[in-house]
């Protein structure tokens, strides 16, 4: 059976074009991140050079509405202790007109918004302060300021992990703050999407609807996430793929494409022999073509 997905897959990454000429090459640009040295980075940008686009990351995206220090960070009037943003920076973030767009945005074809720490609570009406600062402000500021800008700009967009929990939030869904202690308290298993250690899993995925993801065979895809879409806020999110309950993919009503996984299809850059990665990489192909890029 393995040997006949492999052959499908084989098979699906042959027939979709590969974008590999330098003549009119499609630009990906990857939302800003301050960890560009981090084997996390390394492996999504692989991940996406793999497809035979270019690859570029983009500048902060900043508005003149907010105070940031010298360099670059934004000022401690608008955080929390816990280091997520307040709500005044979230309303200043989802109403500004003055938005800074980050140098090479007009030239991109695609943004994709990739994984990291949790989105700030109040950007979905949450006022929940967490023990542990797992939050990016920076990031997260800079994030929803260039996914209005994509939006204004008809740009398409691809969120991964935290990117679709962000475009989900964009959209008015809401999160579950922390899927094991959601689980635990129904009595079920509680680490199915993140290893009890902060790891990964692995695990099927069942794809519903009509998108680029019903041609694709994706037996096994890697999570490593302890938020999630709540699917009884989900907004105007479009349900693409579904683990139990949990939203694996999804679309947003956009201005342009705009489509979310909750998994991680980078996780097999670093395993190029398995079966995996060749289903990961037709994903990403897959995206492409069915956006015309």
């Amino acid at each position: 059976m393995k040997n006949k997905i492999l052959l499908f897959s084989i098979l699906l990454c042959i027939a979709i074009p590969v974008f590999s000429s330098t003549e009119n090459k499609t630009t990906v640009g990857i939302s800003w991140r301050n960890d560009t040295s981090s084997a996390a980075y390394k492996r999504i940008e692989g991940y996406i050079e793999e497809a035979g686009v270019e690859v570029v990351l983009l500048d902060k995206t900043t508005t003149s509405d907010l105070c940031y220090y010298k360099d670059g960070t934004i000022s401690d009037e608008y955080l929390q202790y816990d280091f997520s943003l307040n709500e005044e920076a979230v309303d200043i973030i989802k109403n500004t007109d003055k938005i800074n767009a980050p140098e090479g945005i007009d030239d991109v074809d695609l943004i994709v918004f990739t994984g990291g720490e949790d989105i700030s609570p109040f950007f979905y009406g949450s006022d929940y302060l967490s023990d542990d600062p797992i939050y990016n402000p920076d990031r997260d500021a800079s994030d929803f300021l260039t996914l209005r800008l994509a939006d204004e700009m008809g740009i398409p967009v691809l969120g991964i992990c935290r990117g679709m929990q962000l475009l989900a939030v964009y959209s008015g869904a809401s999160l579950i703050i922390d899927l094991p202690e959601y689980f635990l308290d129904k009595g079920q298993y509680g680490y199915e999407h993140r290893s009890e250690d902060g790891g990964y899993t692995f695990h099927s995925i069942s794809i519903v609807g009509d998108s680029f993801l019903s041609s694709l065979s994706l037996h096994c895809v890697a999570s490593s996430h302890h938020q999630a879409l709540d699917a009884s806020s989900m907004g105007r999110v479009k349900p693409l793929a579904y683990k139990g309950e949990i939203v694996e993919a999804m679309e947003i009503p956009f201005s342009a494409p705009a489509f979310g996984i909750q998994f991680h299809p980078e996780y097999y850059y670093d395993y190029k022999d398995s079966v995996e990665w060749i289903e990961s990489l037709a994903l990403l192909k897959g995206f492409l073509f069915s956006i015309d890029l």
